[in-house]
């Protein structure tokens, strides 16, 4: 009986969240609707404003990102230096800092890819295409230094634990790293990748579903829509497959 009670509740729990779902989009579809002109009128000049003033966010953004990265990374390496090789505690500090560093370090990436992709849109349109040159020679100098930093970050790692294996640049690090970890980091890794995984399974509808507005009210075309379903499938498949293959090992 308590399981039946624990069944309905569940299910009344989704049809009230599909109903909620429903009400808020029909919402924004009412407000697009009536708002349409304005709407597009805001998103267009906000996109070639962006596209302006990428060249310059880039720029600061990036470069204030990765000297903060560099600062931490400083830090850390001098901690490390000073480590007596019997504190664990202060060691795990010192790594936890490593970590928000290329946790810096990988968010600028994105970031100045997020700028490249307005920069593209000035010069789809012959427009300021001096500074869209200068801001992609500007990606690819903050790429370069970014890469360079996770490098020496992974570096450091080494240092203080000297049983890693692997090098930033090769294909095949991501392997050579966790086949050198040991059962309880492995752990923490494959954990952190499922609750990435079951954050992104939660995303991907939401982007499909801003994206379809995006084709509708300001004809953002049907790609965008397709790479985030074929990326949306390609992380369900490969998550599948793999689970499948290691569940016909165990038998």
């Amino acid at each position: 009986m308590k399981k039946i009670n624990s069944e309905r509740k569940i299910l009344f729990q989704f049809i009230a969240l599909l109903m909620v779902s429903g009400l808020i989009g029909g919402l924004i579809g009412i407000f697009f609707t009536d708002h349409e002109k304005w709407v597009v009128h805001f998103a267009s000049g906000f996109q070639q404003v962006m596209a302006d003033l990428a060249p310059y966010l880039m720029s600061v953004i990036g470069s204030a990102g990765l000297i903060s990265s560099f600062l931490i990374y400083k830090t850390s390496q001098k901690r490390a230096s000073e480590w007596d090789q019997e504190d664990e505690d202060y060691i795990e500090q010192v790594e936890c800092q490593i970590e928000r560093g290329i946790i810096i370090t990988e968010m600028i990436q994105i970031l100045i890819f997020l700028f490249l992709g307005f920069l593209f849109l000035n010069l789809k349109e012959e427009q300021n295409v001096a500074a869209g040159m200068i801001g992609c020679l500007i990606f690819l100098i903050l790429s370069v230094a970014s890469m360079v930093l996770q490098r020496a970050y992974i570096h450091l790692m080494q240092k203080i634990n000297p049983e890693k294996r692997g090098d930033a640049f090769e294909f095949k690090f991501q392997k050579k790293w966790i086949d050198s970890c040991d059962e309880l980091e492995r752990m923490e890794i494959y954990e952190s990748s499922y609750y990435s995984f079951q954050a992104l399974q939660k995303c991907f509808p939401v982007a499909v579903g801003i994206l379809l507005f995006a084709e509708v009210y300001f004809e953002a075309g049907i790609l965008p829509i397709i790479v985030v379903c074929l990326l949306w499938m390609i992380q369900t498949v490969a998550y599948k497959r793999h689970a499948m293959k290691l569940r016909r090992k165990g038998k």
